[in-house]
């Protein structure tokens, strides 16, 4: 089995420094990851993986316990776990990350209000929301991997502002409160219940309810040609 890693910030105005983690454990078909548990504010100082994969669903936990943001330049970043990925505070606010990928199975739970990439998020897991939730890039895709990354919103509004971006979420057990959209390339929405559009400035956008009520809560416009919007 692997072992934990739990590193703290010294308090001091320093904040945690680090590159890439394991606790992966897998021998022979079986075998526990450990936790990876980063108590303070952190800095990736290269691009990183954040590995803490065991066997079936014994993976380890893997926790941002403060902001996360990349150092001098923007980094990488692909977490690696069966178990619970927490970012509990925001990711990529003073420098942005260069990319975010989380693999399957596993959750991911977002709390800290906003994720900022300059390149590509993937969601390849489950993601759980604890706030009202922006999703950002430089022009680049948000992608909620369909066969294994359903978002419950929890009652929270979603923003996606990814430029000319696209933002691909189609699991049927998607559970969106309310999705707004400050700019976007192509969009694709799909909920399992009622579902409200806020606003929306994209290329293109089709949203789509498998049961219970779509609804517009603001101005939808779309640049792009023929049916630039599907309701």
């Amino acid at each position: 089995n692997g072992g934990d890693v739990r590193v703290r910030s010294t308090g001091l105005g320093s904040p945690i420094s680090v590159g890439s983690v394991s606790t992966s454990s897998v021998t022979s078909g079986s075998g526990s990851g450990g936790d990876i548990t980063l108590n303070g504010a952190t800095v990736l100082n290269t691009n990183a993986t954040f590995l803490a994969t065991g066997s079936a669903n014994n993976g380890g936990d893997v926790t941002v316990n403060g902001t996360l943001n990349s150092k001098d330049t923007a980094k990488t970043l692909a977490v690696n776990t069966n178990g619970i990925t927490v970012f509990e505070d925001v990711v990529g606010g003073n420098l942005a990350l260069a990319s975010l990928t989380t693999d399957a199975p596993g959750t991911t739970q977002v709390n800290g209000g906003s994720v900022t990439t300059t390149g590509v998020q993937t969601y390849n897991d489950n993601v759980v929301l604890g706030d009202d939730t922006t999703f950002k890039t430089t022009n680049a895709a948000v992608t909620f991997t369909t066969a294994s990354s359903a978002v419950n919103a929890a009652g929270h509004e979603v923003t996606f502002e990814t430029g000319t971006g696209a933002v691909s979420a189609q699991n049927v057990n998607n559970d969106f409160n309310q999705v707004n959209v400050t700019s976007a390339g192509a969009v694709t929405v799909i909920d399992k219940n009622a579902m409200t559009v806020g606003f929306a400035t994209v290329t293109s956008i089709l949203a789509r309810t498998l049961s219970g009520d779509l609804s517009l809560g603001g101005n939808v416009s779309a640049s792009g040609t023929g049916n630039a919007i599907t309701l």
